[in-house]
């Protein structure tokens, strides 16, 4: 009895539940990384689906209802901490119901078609058996897909290993036993093996008495095949048909005979004798012998005719992993003493075939794959419409023009179904997903899970409010906090010791050139002011695409006092110069080595041997060949290196200089004078060819006068044709090509990443002369620093706002802008907790300069570029702001535990009561900044939810950026539940957790984006090495936390 008592303590505490939150964290980041290395289904099988996972979620359940009652959560103080509690009930119930209930599918209709099926998105295997009286038509959905089966071989090697083997069956489980049509005749279908990518090929069998078969091998899109042509058999490449079918009209026709073989074609026929070389044509119509060894050619398709075969049968031969094969499963029927082996293939979101066959007077349908079902209503398709951005092939968006019939209710409507916009009906939702490849019909995603979104949406609403009121009602968690930490600061002396941190900084310098008149600064800036359309589409002044090659061709935005403006119209002007100019960044010694070069900088005139050879051919094709992850940093210093200077031959070339708009173009393209301008015609065409090389000209005189005059007018004659001949509705005003010149130029975002380094160090400076030197006064220093912070904050917001209205949407759609308004949340979330301690604010501009230096980084691209159309959502300014802004709360937390730990490391007796006062106070607003971002990352994360429920018609999916997210969730959640558990609720291993808590939004972050598989990831190939930052980081966090142990244990 007292061992079940116990048990049945540990089933109910705190500890037990904290350890199935952390196995629930384990299993979703374990499970992102076996959808990577092997596939969805494998995740779905071993995680996700499995029966353990959901026994997870029930013993939760269990102890978190059991936990509510024993913290007594129903009184009126903890009624939003109550409220919040059993909104996570709820979205475990909705999700129950959504996991047991609903069901999704793609449904595809062509313009002017209606439809009423759908194809499933799940697999199953179906199974039809009929004696032409009686049907019985079992199934069952299934996971399957080769990854899946290679997982379990993997997994049954590793158990053998240990002497386990065999513990887990190697192949898909499809066997099944059922009586029909009744209990007299058993019949049972078994697993029989797995075929990787087969293939039945066609092939000959000599027999007695066989027919005569010619063997015709033809090169065509599918490289070299060999044929056999006889009676009903043709052979068919390209549209071009050969046979044996004297009656088929429009087909190459082959006429056999005992002694010689003929051949007619309708078309003029090419031949090569491949014994003597010898050619000609045969002409159309026309009946001549089909000689063996002769190679006949027709509109690219080729084929020679190697031998005649007699005797032969025509049987199929099945091949593994073919190029063009199916994953196949070989089953065994069994039925009375008879047995039969058949063939199944099937892919995930396709219809699969039927195998068909007989045994014992039963006919027997089975197959694998998803299966059709029907809504009880129709989708008509009036219209599908397309929308690309300009000048190129990339999707805006897209749009279906539908008319629901209801045709047992009687009614009939109109819908425009686009991203982010559904049709709701009956419980069914249709959305946008995506489109037929010929832009000729559309793709719906369906779903039908009113109930559980509706007790989902019901759970997300009251996690929001209980949230809130977690927040601000009286006798709250964070209520306590603030009034604990407010009692921490009257009775300490004064403030604390922190860690100086002593940065480096690395001059840049210029190379000085041979005597250059430069493009006078105000033609240069007038040039910038110039409409310019990028490779994405995307419309913006000259000076934009100047400043974007500067920086990424010379890493900085002057050169030898230049301007980007004055660099860009410079290589179109004077070439001769530029070619022999030290201004493209060379990566790497031995790249500087190979281009004999001694700086950092080299000209376009040391690629070259004798100005021809191109001297780092062999180099970067053999970096290029490697997979991103086996290149070392050599290949790395190759390719970049490369690209700088293709970047500045585009230039010279003239291929950036898309200035000139062609008129009533439905693409609207705009045209570089180096393209091919056959497009163009009358006065337009005169105009594009020929006014660049009117300015050149003009320019090059003006070098020499002074006079820019004659350069003006030109430049207005291409702003009057740019703004003559471009769509209006597409086309900047002058106000905003001025505000983005504005924008490129005042650099805002670097310049606050010093500014925000500078001020946070010396306000950590002056605290901790203060807390040693309690005499000297900081009161006036901390509150001219809060209103720096301040105006800096308004600098970074202005910015902010400037960043959106250019780009017409939300600054936080890739990485770039999201690390950069993640630092801005940093400061807001600094300033509002910095009442009580300015170490917060302190610890706030070093967060907020870490952020915007990596935002700088080379592969962060700070480009404003086009949205894809998912993103064309308000959703994208809530979602994405929520979630991201938790991260700048959470980045706070962070830092505040990392000043905590290397408090515990430099006490000393002499401050030792002050710094624990101190220590004392940042940990209980560090809690309070985790508690609100864990509330904001929560509230995103299911917000996310909704917009996917939006988009692509279920609010859940485990995609591995939602998944990392709520793994996010499960870490900050366990920290915050530390202080019940005995042996945990220390505030060192709250510091230490706060600190290595981050990593999982580092990862969710940062890891999903480069080495996950998903919906949100953009590691499309092999993962790029993981940076060293990583391990450094890493190692450096574990000796700051065995040192503040050791430190803090001596003075407890």
């Amino acid at each position: 009895m007292p061992i079940m008592n116990r048990f049945i303590a540990f089933f109910f505490s705190m500890k037990f539940m904290s350890l199935l939150v952390l196995t629930f964290f384990l299993a979703i980041a374990i499970a992102t990384g076996v959808e990577t290395y092997y596939d969805t289904t494998t995740a779905k099988y071993f995680i996700y689906n499995a029966k353990w996972f959901e026994w997870m979620f029930f013993f939760l359940f269990i102890n978190l209802v059991y936990n509510i009652y024993r913290y007594k959560m129903f009184r009126i103080e903890k009624i939003g901490s109550l409220i919040f509690h059993v909104s996570f009930l709820i979205i475990v119930v909705g999700a129950f119901v959504t996991r047991n209930v609903s069901f999704e599918g793609i449904m595809n209709i062509k313009e002017g078609k209606a439809s009423n099926t759908l194809l499933t998105t799940n697999t199953y295997f179906q199974v039809h058996v009929d004696d032409q009286i009686n049907q019985y038509e079992p199934s069952f959905e299934i996971l399957f897909s080769d990854k899946l089966n290679q997982a379990k071989a993997d997994f049954n090697q590793k158990l053998s290993g240990v002497g386990l083997g065999g513990l887990m069956e190697d192949h898909v489980s499809l066997n099944m036993d059922f009586h029909f049509p009744d209990a007299s005749r058993p019949i049972s279908i078994r697993y029989h093996d797995f075929l990787p990518k087969y293939y039945e090929v066609d092939t000959l069998e000599s027999v007695e008495n066989g027919d005569d078969f010619l063997h015709i091998v033809t090169v065509g899109q599918g490289g070299r095949k060999n044929n056999y042509l006889g009676d009903g058999y043709d052979i068919q490449e390209k549209g071009i048909i050969v046979t044996t079918d004297t009656t088929l009209l429009g087909a190459i026709r082959i006429f056999k005979t005992d002694s010689l073989d003929y051949v007619f074609s309708p078309f003029d026929l090419n031949y090569l004798q491949m014994r003597d070389q010898s050619s000609g044509v045969i002409p159309r119509d026309t009946l001549v012998p089909f000689y063996p060894m002769r190679l006949y050619e027709l509109n690219g398709v080729q084929f020679v005719y190697k031998q005649k075969l007699k005797n032969q049968k025509m049987v199929k031969k099945g091949e593994l992993n073919h190029p063009e094969g199916h994953h196949t499963i070989q089953l065994e029927v069994k039925e009375g003493g008879t047995s039969k082996i058949v063939n199944i293939s099937g892919e995930t979101g396709n219809y699969p075939e039927f195998n068909e066959f007989s045994m014992n007077g039963l006919n027997y349908r089975i197959c694998l794959g998803a299966k059709y079902l029907t809504v009880p209503f129709f989708i008509h398709l009036k219209d599908f419409q397309l929308e690309k951005y300009p000048g190129t092939e990339n999707p805006s968006s897209y749009a279906s023009e539908v008319t629901l019939i209801d045709t047992i209710k009687n009614k009939k409507f109109d819908h425009r179904i686009f991203m982010n916009h559904v049709l709701d009906y009956e419980g069914y939702r249709f959305f946008q997903s995506s489109y037929d490849p010929d832009e000729s019909g559309t793709i719906l995603s369906v779903n039908h899970d009113w109930w559980g979104t509706m007790i989902t949406y019901i759970g997300y609403v009251l996690m929001g409010l209980g949230m809130f009121l977690a927040v601000f009602t009286k006798g709250s968690r964070f209520r306590f906090l603030m009034n604990k930490a407010k009692d921490v600061r009257q009775k300490r002396e004064k403030l604390l010791k922190v860690l100086i941190l002593v940065f480096g900084l690395i001059p840049f310098t210029s190379h000085a050139v041979e005597t250059y008149t430069p493009i006078d600064q105000t033609q240069a800036d007038k040039f910038g002011k110039l409409i310019i359309q990028d490779f994405g589409g995307r419309f913006m002044p000259v000076n934009t695409m100047a400043d974007m090659i500067l920086r990424k061709v010379y890493r900085g935005v002057k050169y030898d006092g230049m301007n980007a403006n004055q660099v860009f119209v410079g290589l179109h002007v004077n070439f001769a110069h530029w070619f022999n100019a030290p201004f493209i960044y060379v990566s790497g010694d031995s790249t500087k080595k190979i281009l004999g070069i001694e700086g950092k900088y080299a000209s376009m005139q040391d690629f070259y041997v004798d100005n021809s050879a191109y001297k780092l051919t062999e180099f970067v094709k053999n970096a290029q060949t490697k997979s991103p992850s086996k290149r070392n940093v050599f290949d790395k210093n190759f390719i970049k290196t490369d690209e700088r200077f293709n970047i500045i031959r585009g230039v010279v070339m003239g291929y950036y200089l898309r200035i000139f708009p062609m008129k009533n173009d439905p693409t609207n393209t705009w045209y570089a004078p180096a393209d091919n301008l056959t497009k163009l015609t009358g006065e337009d065409s005169t105009f594009v060819s020929g006014i660049m090389n009117m300015y050149i000209y003009e320019a090059n005189a003006a070098q020499e006068t002074g006079d820019w005059s004659a350069t003006d007018k030109v430049l207005n004659l291409i702003d009057t044709y740019q703004r003559g001949a471009g769509n209006p509705d597409l086309l900047p005003s002058k106000s905003k090509i001025d505000w983005e010149i504005f924008y490129t130029k005042s650099n805002v975002f670097e310049r606050l990443n010093n500014l925000y380094l500078s001020l946070g160090l010396i306000l950590l400076v002056a605290q901790f002369v203060n807390l040693f030197r309690p005499k000297i006064k900081v009161g006036i220093f901390n509150k001219v620093a809060t209103i720096l912070f301040i105006l800096l904050a308004l600098a970074h917001a202005f910015t902010l706002g400037l960043r959106w209205y250019l780009s017409g949407h939300a600054p936080w759609s890739n990485g770039y802008e999201a690390i950069v308004f993640i630092s801005f949340i940093t400061v807001v979330a600094g300033l509002l907790f910095s009442k009580n301690s300015k170490i917060v604010l302190g610890a706030t501009g070093i967060l907020a300069w870490l952020m915007l230096f990596v935002a700088h980084l080379n592969n962060m691209d700070p480009q404003i570029s086009n949205l894809v159309p998912v993103l064309k959502s308000y959703w994208l300014m809530i979602h994405v702001a929520i979630i991201t802004g938790s991260y700048g709360f959470l980045g706070l937390s962070a830092i505040l535990g990392i000043i905590n730990l290397n408090m515990d490391i430099f006490k000393t007796k002499k401050s030792l009561k002050r710094m624990n006062l101190t220590s004392k106070e940042l940990r209980y607003i560090s809690e309070m900044v985790m508690t609100v971002g864990l509330f904001m990352l929560t509230i995103g994360t299911f917000l996310g939810g909704v917009w996917a429920n939006e988009s692509w018609g279920r609010y859940w999916g485990w995609d591995a950026k939602e998944t990392w997210a709520l793994a996010s969730v499960l870490v900050y959640t366990i920290i915050l539940h530390f202080r019940f558990i005995p042996g945990l609720k220390s505030d060192f291993v709250f510091n230490v957790a706060s600190m290595v808590g981050y990593s999982s939004i580092i990862m969710t972050f940062y890891g999903v984006n480069f080495y996950l598989s998903g919906l949100h990831s953009y590691a499309t190939g092999d993962p790029v090495p993981i940076p060293s930052w990583v391990p450094i980081t890493a190692i450096g966090f574990v000796l700051i936390s065995v040192l503040a142990y050791f430190r803090k244990k001596r003075f407890s």
